[in-house]
C-alpha cells in the first residue's frame, strides 16, 4: 500500500501532464484570474482535484492513525530507555479462599450449665486450628477461630461474642474426624448468702433509725 505523501506526488505529475495536454500554451494560456479557459481544459483540472481531494479525504484519517501509532511507540521507547514502566497490574492476589464453616450450639443434658460449640472442619488436622479470645475495652470477649486445610488451599474463619455468661477461661477444645468440640461452661451462680442478725441491747438508733415496715433504699456512696 503506497503512503498519502506517494499519491500527492502522482497527482502532481497528473496534473502537469494534463494541462500540458489540455493547454499547450502552458499554464499562462488558460490559469490566469479571470481568464476562461477551453471547456475541455476546465473539466480536466476539476477531474484532477476531485480525485486529488478524493486521495486526501481516503488517507488523511490513517496517517493520524499512523502518526499516533508512532507516536505511542516512541513513548513506550523512551519510557524503557529512562527507566519509567507504564501502569502496573494488580498484583495476583495468591492468599487461599476464606470460608466460613458450619457450627451450632447445644446444652449437654446431664450438664445444662455447660455449652457445647460444634465447628465442622473437614479435613483440617488438630495443629492447623488456632483459637484465641480477646476482650475489648467495653469488657465484650469475642472467641476467635482460624483453621488451615492443607493441600487444598482453603482456609476457614470465624468469630462468636461470648455471654457474659461464658466462663472464658474454662474452655476446652477437642478435635476429631474433622469435627471441633468446644466446650463453653457457664459462670456458677453464686450462692445466696445468709447473714446473721445479733441483738444489741441499750442501743438506741434515734429518729434517724426509726423506720418501720417496707422497703428503704439506702445510698451508697
Amino acid at each position: 500500500m503506497k503512503s498519502p505523501s506517494t499519491f500527492s506526488a502522482a497527482t502532481v505529475c497528473l496534473v502537469a501532464f494534463v494541462l500540458l495536454v489540455e493547454c499547450p500554451g502552458g499554464a499562462h494560456a488558460s490559469t490566469r484570474v479571470g481568464e476562461p479557459c477551453s471547456a475541455r481544459g476546465c473539466h480536466s483540472r476539476a477531474m484532477v482535484e476531485s480525485f486529488d481531494k478524493a486521495l486526501l479525504a481516503e488517507w488523511e484519517p490513517l496517517g493520524f492513525q499512523f502518526l499516533a501509532k508512532v507516536s505511542e511507540a516512541l513513548g513506550a521507547e523512551h519510557a524503557r530507555a529512562h527507566g519509567f514502566q507504564g501502569s502496573k497490574q494488580a498484583p495476583e492476589d495468591t492468599s487461599p479462599p476464606l470460608k466460613t464453616p458450619a457450627w451450632h450450639v447445644s446444652r449437654l443434658k446431664d450438664r445444662p450449665a455447660v455449652r457445647i460449640l460444634e465447628v465442622e472442619l473437614p479435613g483440617v488436622a488438630e495443629d492447623s486450628v488456632s483459637l484465641e479470645v480477646t476482650t475489648d475495652k467495653q469488657h465484650q470477649r469475642t472467641l476467635s477461630l482460624s483453621a488451615f486445610r492443607p493441600g487444598h488451599g482453603v482456609e476457614y474463619q470465624q468469630q462468636w461474642r461470648l455471654s457474659s455468661e461464658v466462663q472464658a477461661e474454662k474452655l476446652e477444645a477437642s478435635m476429631a474426624d474433622g469435627l471441633l468440640r468446644i466446650t463453653l461452661p457457664d459462670k456458677p451462680t453464686p450462692p445466696a448468702m445468709r447473714i446473721a442478725v445479733e441483738a444489741r441491747a441499750g442501743e438506741d438508733l434515734g429518729a434517724a433509725g426509726a423506720h418501720r415496715g417496707g422497703d428503704t433504699p439506702i445510698a451508697m456512696t
